[in-house]
Parts: structure tokens; C-alpha cells; sequence
């Protein structure tokens, strides 16, 4: 399983996240502000970043532009989390170095999707979410 840092200044949204992707099996380290982040991701490689765009000091643009300047990082997928949903942002997101846009509040469905579209495949999560069971679709539905 992948290696995944979650970068968010509110503890709430880690720990959403962390259950989330925790509950597939990745192993997942925290930053809680853009500064923290960086330096974890320079000291534990992850193989991929959520990143918060509004934190206080270092904003999820700065760590996304510091990152993909930094030969072992570049490559590392990275997905932008925020609650800025308006039209623009997730292009504004690409834009500045994401390679992903995901709006709060967080659709866990929609973010192992991402998630494991980013992710080599050799270490993408298995099971789509455990012990969630799809019921066959009828006319009716």
C-alpha cells in the first residue's frame, strides 16, 4: 500500500482522512500546517500529498510549488483539498502544480477514486471502501 501525507490545519479533516484511507490498508502521516509539510515530505518521501490550499503561513500553493521543484518529489502525486468550490479553482489548483482537485467536504468514494488514480498501481488500495456493499441496480433506481 502507499505511503500518504495529509496536510490539513484542521485535525477533524486529518482524521477523517486518515480513517478513510487507513481503512484501505495505505499508511498515512500527517502535517497540520504548509511548513510541517514540507518538511515531512522531504523526510518521508510519501508516494502521495492531499494538501489543504488555506492554511495560516505556508498556503497549499506555496508547499506545492516548493515540492515540484525538488528533484525526488516532482513526481509525486498531488491533490489539492479545499473548500474553495468556485468556478476557477480546481483549474487555478492545476494551474499551480496539483495534479488533482478534490472540494470539501470530502466524498470518501470520490477520494479513493482520485486517490487511486494517482497511485502506481502496484500500490493503489484494493477494496473500494470495506464493508460498503453496491446492491445491484434496477429499472426503478
Amino acid at each position: 500500500m502507499a505511503k500518504i501525507l495529509i496536510v490539513d490545519d484542521c485535525a477533524n479533516n486529518r482524521a477523517l482522512l486518515q480513517a478513510i484511507l487507513g481503512s484501505l490498508g495505505h499508511q498515512v502521516v500527517h502535517a497540520c500546517d504548509g511548513a510541517e509539510a514540507i518538511d515531512s515530505a522531504l523526510r518521508e518521501r510519501p508516494d502521495l500529498l492531499l494538501v489543504d490550499i488555506l492554511m495560516p503561513g505556508v498556503s497549499g500553493y506555496e508547499v506545492v510549488k516548493v515540492l515540484k521543484a525538488e528533484p525526488g518529489l516532482a513526481g509525486t502525486p498531488m491533490i489539492a483539498l479545499t473548500a474553495l468550490a468556485m468556478v476557477g479553482e480546481r483549474e487555478k489548483c492545476l494551474a499551480a502544480g496539483f495534479d488533482a482537485y478534490i472540494a470539501k467536504p470530502v466524498a470518501p468514494r470520490s477520494l479513493v477514486r482520485e486517490v487511486n488514480a494517482l497511485l502506481d498501481p502496484a500500490i493503489r488500495s484494493v477494496a473500494f471502501l470495506p464493508g460498503y456493499r453496491c446492491r445491484e441496480r434496477s429499472d426503478r433506481d
